[in-house]
């Protein structure tokens, strides 16, 4: 079998997929929205392993988010389904156990397929996340509708996690015709 990629729906509803369509084909249909996907954004960090610590499931990722982005990617999340998206300012016990030594200086982006009542995070700084942006003609500030992971088998087997079972609807994604 392929490397699969895996792609998380942003929008209401959220929705998800492992797919063994490439996100590096860079043009596709997602839920019947053409997309083109980008690499890394230069307006947030590197995405960390969000993940239950004692079975060991990847449940999402997490960005660090600098103070001179914080308003506009509290912005941004607000146009993402809560049930996948939410923008942590680290102020609640929870987070800081999650994020020692991040509170104050950072917030976070948390996009997760799964929850738990306890999450950890692992540092791993993957630039991998492709960013898929709906396709039109304002390219200068394009909307954001998925993240995607590319090779999730590998990311999981790097880490020693495990895939959750995920309770979000089936994503639809599809090869652009035009």
């Amino acid at each position: 079998m392929g490397k699969r990629d895996l792609i998380l729906f942003l929008r209401k509803p959220a929705k998800f997929a492992i797919t063994s369509r490439p996100i590096e084909e860079d043009r596709f249909v997602i839920d019947g929205i053409p997309v083109f996907a980008a690499g890394f954004p230069s307006w947030i960090g590197c995405a960390d392993i969000l993940f239950e610590p004692k079975a060991r499931l990847f449940l999402g990722l997490t960005f660090q988010v600098f103070e001179s982005k914080w308003r506009p990617i509290r912005s941004l999340c607000s146009e993402f389904d809560p049930a996948v998206a939410r923008y942590d300012d680290l102020s609640s016990e929870a987070a800081q156990r999650c994020y020692p030594g991040e509170s104050g200086d950072v917030h976070r982006l948390e996009l997760a397929w799964a929850t738990s009542a306890v999450m950890d995070c692992k540092m791993a700084q993957l630039a991998e996340p492709y960013w898929c942006y709906a396709d039109h003609s304002n390219q200068e500030a394009p909307t954001v509708v998925a993240v995607g992971m590319s090779d999730i088998e590998g990311i999981v087997a790097e880490y020693a996690l495990r895939l959750p079972e995920v309770s979000l609807p089936r994503l639809a994604v599809g090869k652009r015709t035009n």
